[in-house]
C-alpha cells in the first residue's frame, strides 16, 4: 500500500524577506514582507514548498544563519532575504536554494567552531560558490569572548577565513551571538555583497 511513498522532513524555513518578495501558490500570492511585519518573521514549511510554492521579487542577496538568536537580532538590510539554517538542519533551506538565481550572492554566517566549519561545507555543496561571512575586524571579539576548546585533526579548513585558522592555532571557538550587535557588520555585509556580485 506504502509502495511509491515519500517520507518529508516537515521542516520549518523561517525568514526575514525583504520588501517585495512574494511566495507564489495554486491558492494565490502571499506579501512575505507584509507576513513578516505582523509576525515578525515569515515561516515556510517544507510542505509548501513541495506543493510548488515559488518566491518571487527582488533579491539582492540572501544570508544563512545559523543560531536563531542571531538571525532575530541582525539588522535589516535592504533587499537581503535572511534565513534561519538550524545548524545540521538543512533539508529545508535546500528549496530555498533551488529558488535562487545563480547572480544572487548567497552568503553564511555562523559560529566560528568545528561544526560552524562542517555546516558551511555541507551548505557549500548545495551552493558551490557560497561566502563565508568573516569580517576581519571580528578578531578583536576573541579576547573578550573565545571559548577555550580544541579543535578536531583533519577538518576541512580548505575554504576557511584567516581568522578561523588563526582560532585553530590558538585552540579557541567564537560564537556568533556577540558578533551581531557590532555596529559595523552591515557595512561589512555590504562590502561582502560588492565583492561577490557578478560584475564587481
Amino acid at each position: 500500500m506504502l509502495a511509491g511513498t515519500e517520507a518529508t522532513h516537515d521542516g520549518l524555513l523561517r525568514l526575514r524577506p525583504p520588501r517585495g518578495l512574494v511566495a507564489q501558490t495554486e491558492q494565490g500570492v502571499l506579501d512575505l514582507w507584509k507576513l513578516a511585519r505582523f509576525l515578525g518573521e515569515a515561516p515556510i514549511p517544507e510542505r509548501a514548498f513541495l506543493d510548488g510554492l515559488t518566491l518571487e521579487g527582488p533579491l539582492r542577496a540572501v544570508l544563512l544563519v545559523e543560531n536563531p538568536g542571531a538571525w532575530r537580532d541582525l539588522p535589516i538590510l535592504d533587499g537581503w532575504l535572511f534565513a534561519h539554517v538550524p545548524g545540521w538542519d538543512i533539508a529545508t533551506v535546500v528549496h530555498l536554494l533551488a529558488q535562487v538565481q545563480p547572480e544572487v550572492p548567497v552568503v553564511h554566517f555562523g559560529d566560528l567552531d568545528p561544526n560552524g566549519v562542517r555546516i558551511f561545507l555541507k551548505l557549500r555543496e548545495l551552493r558551490s560558490d557560497l561566502c563565508w561571512f568573516v569580517p576581519s575586524f571580528w578578531a578583536e571579539c576573541v579576547e573578550p569572548r573565545k571559548l577555550k576548546k580544541p579543535w578536531p585533526a583533519g577538518l576541512d579548513l580548505r575554504h576557511a577565513p584567516k581568522l578561523v585558522h588563526d582560532l585553530v592555532d590558538k585552540g579557541l571557538w567564537l560564537e556568533q551571538e556577540p558578533l551581531v550587535i557590532d555596529s559595523r557588520i552591515s557595512g561589512a555585509l555590504e562590502v561582502m555583497f560588492q565583492q561577490t556580485s557578478p560584475g564587481t
